[in-house]
Formats: structure tokens, C-alpha cells, sequence
């Protein structure tokens, strides 16, 4: 007998669907509250750069400014899965908007012509955008303290008995596809680099995660797997 399952194989109406479509969804960024302040990012036009300079003169003059803040200004306490992440960076820039100073202004207006008015000096150095081009020899080193590109970053999730699943798994074996979570892109930004609407981003990746899906199935039955695990 087929088992029946409330929630699989089956349309789920989202709680909150109809409030998003209709655009009555208030987020973080529609909020206003009294004496609020209002927060900008600087970020890195180069995805490799050393920080030659950093002058915040003319921000933290500007009328309505309330605090401009760079790497050298915070302590960097490193986060991320590598450790390799800083809240504001100093000395180099690893990627295109690396967050690089920080404004915070009366108003929305005010933060984002801060922004305008500080100057940072780079030097531009060679980059890597490929994983077999930066792990060849003499390539550009994205962390000169490590010595290599190759990071030893190990990361493994589990749930249940594993081992004895795969003990009892009828032959042929089964394959697990794992895709990248382009459901956890930060489309805003996305949309932001790209100068495109949002809604056209976020259409184009669910396209995009679904032919990625296709292909690896196909793939998998080319070479014998019978059978597919989302």
C-alpha cells in the first residue's frame, strides 16, 4: 500500500504567501521608530586589493553623521565557517563588496551620503575566480598566512543511524544529490550588483536550482544510479 503523507507530494498554501504577493509584509528595512538610526555599509569595487588608505574626514563632518567606523576601529573577531570573516576588514579586500567601513546617520539620506564622501585607496592585486586556477602553482594566495589556497575547511552534517543505513541499502546505491542553497542567496544584494528588479533574480535562480536538479538526475541515471535522494 502507498503510504498518504499530509505535506508531501502534495500544494502547501504558505501562511504568509498572500501578505508577500501583495506587498503588506513589513521587514526590518520598513520599520521607523523614534530617534532611529540608520546604518550604511562601504564595500570593495575590487574582488583583490590591498587598503592603502582609508579617509573618513569629510563623512564624520557631514551634518547628521552619528559614527563612521572602519576595520581599524573594531576589534576583528573572526566568524564564518573558515574563520576567515571579519565584520570590517582591514588591510586587504578577498571579494567584490567586502565590507570595508561602516556609517551611521540620522537618516537614510544622510548615511548614504556619507558613504559618498569617504575615500579609500586600494591596490589592486591579481585574483583567482576559478578553484582548479587557484589551486595551480605560483597562483595568487587569498590568505598569504596560510601558504596555500586550499583551505582545510571540513564540514559534515548527519542525522540518524548513517552508518547503518548504508549497511542495509540495496544495491544499486543510492545517490544523494545536494544542491546549493540558492534559496539562502541574499537576492537584495543580488539584485543591487546585477542593477536588475529583485523579483527578476529570485525567478531566474528558482529556474536555475530546478535545471541544476534535471541535469544532475540525468546524470546520475547515465552512470547507473537508479534512483535520487533531494
Amino acid at each position: 500500500m502507498v503510504p498518504t503523507f499530509e505535506v508531501i507530494g502534495k500544494t502547501v498554501r504558505k501562511r504568509d504567501g498572500a501578505e508577500k504577493a501583495t506587498g503588506r509584509t513589513r521587514y526590518l528595512h520598513d520599520l521607523e521608530l523614534p530617534r532611529l538610526a540608520h546604518g550604511r555599509i562601504l564595500r570593495a569595487r575590487f574582488p583583490h586589493a590591498r587598503i592603502v588608505r582609508i579617509d573618513t574626514t569629510r563623512a564624520r563632518a557631514l551634518p547628521g553623521v552619528l559614527a563612521v567606523l572602519t576595520g581599524e576601529d573594531v576589534e576583528p573577531r573572526p566568524f564564518g565557517f573558515a574563520r576567515d570573516q571579519t565584520a570590517l576588514k582591514r588591510g586587504k579586500v578577498r571579494c567584490v563588496r567586502d565590507e570595508v567601513a561602516a556609517v551611521a546617520a540620522e537618516t537614510r539620506a544622510t548615511a548614504e551620503a556619507a558613504l559618498e564622501l569617504i575615500h579609500v585607496e586600494y591596490a589592486e592585486l591579481p585574483a583567482v575566480f576559478d578553484p582548479r586556477a587557484a589551486l595551480a602553482p605560483g597562483a595568487p594566495l587569498v590568505h598569504e598566512e596560510l601558504g596555500t589556497n586550499a583551505h582545510p575547511l571540513r564540514y559534515r552534517f548527519s542525522h540518524g543511524d548513517v552508518d547503518r543505513a548504508l549497511k542495509t541499502l540495496p544495491l544499486p546505491f543510492r545517490l544523494v544529490v545536494t544542491l546549493v542553497d540558492l534559496e539562502g542567496l541574499a537576492y537584495k544584494e543580488v539584485a543591487q550588483v546585477l542593477d536588475c528588479p529583485i523579483g527578476t533574480v529570485m525567478s531566474r535562480l528558482s529556474r536555475a536550482r530546478q535545471l541544476l536538479r534535471k541535469e544532475l538526475v540525468t546524470l546520475a541515471r547515465e552512470h547507473g544510479y537508479s534512483k535520487e535522494s533531494r
